[in-house]
């Protein structure tokens, strides 16, 4: 099956950009992997380098960064916060539903084999060449890492040390073990593996939800596994509230 792309782009520019990432992150040719997966950068004319998803009305970053966002998420009376804690399935007892983002195959001991996954280390340091007044850029070109992001450009400050921080893509276990990125193939193996997970899951859907990327084994972007997270709440406790709006 040809890939999209080529009908589209010269053999030279997809190879140039689009293969040569693909091989160092996902470690596989890029005649293996659907559309969607590099599709989601989709490439266009024009000089819009603000925006790094160039169809997405709305793009930015927490006023206050991510860490404080999540912070106040979870500095709330009825949210309890437990770090260094193995997962045990004889603590489900003491609950009416448990939401996990557990990787499925994990979560069952593999008792059907386990589901591919890649992962990213991250390296943040001021050696690394900046991109020259944009936030991200891909690094086809770079013999490990696939992106660089220039923290002066995505915070808006402009001062500082120009500290960079690239994407180094491999194998969970080059990443301390971290599942971030489901792999997806034509071929479609690990589907009819995940299908056998997901039946069995469904089995226990009164009091067990998989959510998240890893959980669901999809490949989501971060307003996607939001807005997965509000579904997931609505079904669970209702709307919430309408705020009133300050006069």
């Amino acid at each position: 099956m040809p890939f999209p792309l080529r009908a589209r782009l010269s053999p030279e520019v997809t190879e140039a950009f689009f293969a040569r990432y693909v091989r160092k992150q996902w470690a596989l040719p890029l005649s293996t992997l659907p559309a969607a997966v590099v599709q989601r950068v989709a490439p266009r004319p024009g000089s819009d380098e603000a925006r790094y998803f160039a169809r997405a009305r709305f793009q930015g970053l927490p006023a206050d960064g991510y860490s404080a966002l999540f912070a106040a998420i979870l500095d709330h009376p009825r949210i309890d916060v437990a770090l260094e804690t193995p997962y045990l399935h004889a603590d489900r007892a003491h609950f009416d539903l448990c939401l996990t983002s557990m990787s499925m195959d994990l979560f069952y001991g593999f008792r059907f084999g386990p589901l591919p996954y890649r992962a990213v280390r991250f390296e943040t340091a001021e050696e690394w060449p900046a991109p020259e007044g944009v936030g991200t850029i891909s690094l086809s070109d770079h013999p490990r890492a696939t992106r660089a992001h220039n923290w002066r450009v995505i915070t808006g400050g402009g001062q500082g040390p120009a500290k960079v921080t690239v994407e180094l893509p491999g194998a969970p276990e080059a990443a301390g073990g971290a599942r971030q990125y489901p792999v997806h193939t034509l071929a479609g193996g690990e589907r009819l593996r995940l299908a056998r997970y997901q039946n069995h899951a469904a089995r226990e859907a009164r009091t067990l939800r998989f959510i998240g990327r890893c959980g669901t084994f999809r490949y989501l972007n971060m307003d996607q596994v939001v807005a997965q997270s509000l579904v997931h709440a609505t079904k669970l406790f209702g709307p919430a509230p309408r705020l009133g709006r300050a006069s």
